[in-house]
């Protein structure tokens, strides 16, 4: 898998939550590691929030599928 998914629509895994959505931004870090930034297309709701969530930010390892 390439890593720069930016404009594809991914399914990734999220701190347990496993949702599809559109890769906005994709970086390497700091030490060689690729993180993405993704618009879920259902939100989740983190216990320290009190709003949905519907950016996060996943690890390339943290991508599960890559979808059509």
């Amino acid at each position: 898998m390439e890593w720069n998914l930016e404009g594809k629509r991914v399914k990734v895994n999220y701190m347990g939550y496993i949702r599809a959505g559109k890769v906005i931004n994709s970086r390497v870090k700091y030490g060689g590691d690729v993180q993405h930034a993704v618009d879920l297309v259902e939100p989740i709701q983190l216990p320290w929030r009190t709003e949905p969530t519907l950016r996060v930010l996943v690890d390339h390892n943290e991508v599960v599928d890559l979808l059509v």
